[in-house]
């Protein structure tokens, strides 16, 4: 079968993947990278101009992977970073008129279902589970067993929690605090959504769950892996009064993840206090896994 890509434009990163479908909704990798581009570097409320030409220099080496894979079909698909900023649209016209890649800008909802989706083919448990992917702009949130029973996209995500709250660096123990408070207060909607008395397990798609299974595993050499709860608040209080440098000298953790590591811990340890949990995983598969099934 011919080759088809999935292009996924985030806030920080932009990612491709490349594979052949082999037929039953299963498919064959060819090629796959990720590019930090700091979309939303200067906030998501709009590109800033050197995340632009970035962004736009990103897609033109992209769209040389199409040629010379000879892909046939594409679908790119535009997050949190370009639904918010006010020249999101400015830069999908420079897409398709430079490099010709046509990007569909999803809303929250289709991308937390696309994310349900890719991770569904891979978590296969009839049980209670929460899947948590952390963007740059957004968090999307997802609670199924045998099918989705909500999901939601809430504005929380690394790059806006950095810029609000990481005022220090080390953060300071005030701003720890007000930033705590503010996702208790976001993520009540998820909170509402849990059943009572019942427990569920967390699984963590990609970005920040990568580097966990990085510094817990060596690793990920399994679609979906399992992860130490212990270790992740363990590694939590370490990082809280490091700086920087510290952080990227930590062992175990790939120093371009320094910059966001304690807000995007924040968020998982702030998820951890709201749900009655059983087990972790983390799943290589996410949006751009579910977008690929949907070809």
């Amino acid at each position: 079968m011919a080759n088809v890509a999935v292009i996924d434009l985030g806030t920080n990163t932009f990612h491709i993947l490349i594979a052949r479908l082999t037929g039953q909704e299963g498919f064959e990798v060819i090629y796959r990278e990720r590019s930090y581009v700091y979309l939303g570097g200067q906030g998501i409320d709009c590109i800033g101009l050197e995340s632009f030409q970035r962004g736009i220099s990103t897609l033109k080496y992209f769209a040389s992977l199409l040629l010379k894979y000879q892909v046939k079909d594409v679908k790119a698909i535009g997050t949190a970073a370009l639904r918010s900023a006010r020249n999101g649209q400015e830069f999908v016209t420079k897409a398709m008129e430079q490099t010709g890649i046509n990007i569909s800008i999803i809303s929250g909802d289709q991308e937390a279902l696309y994310i349900a989706k890719g991770i569904s083919k891979i978590y296969t448990k009839d049980r209670p589970h929460l899947v948590m992917d952390i963007g740059g702009g957004s968090v999307e949130y997802i609670i199924g067993s045998t099918d989705v029973e909500w999901y939601g996209s809430i504005n929380i995500g690394i790059s806006v929690l950095y810029k609000k709250y990481m005022l220090t660096d080390p953060i300071s123990q005030c701003d720890l605090d007000a930033m705590y408070a503010y996702l208790h207060q976001e993520l009540l909607p998820l909170k509402q959504a849990f059943k009572r008395h019942q427990s569920y397990d967390l699984i963590g798609a990609a970005g920040t769950f990568e580097v966990l299974a990085h510094h817990q595993l060596g690793m990920m050499d399994l679609p979906l892996q399992s992860l130490d709860i212990d270790q992740i608040r363990e590694l939590y209080a370490q990082i809280i009064p490091l700086d920087l440098s510290q952080r990227k000298a930590l062992e175990g953790i790939p120093s371009h993840r320094g910059k966001y590591l304690v807000v995007a811990m924040a968020l998982i340890i702030a998820t951890l206090d709201i749900i009655n949990l059983d087990d972790v995983y983390v799943s290589s598969y996410s949006l751009k896994e579910g977008v690929l099934f949907s070809f």
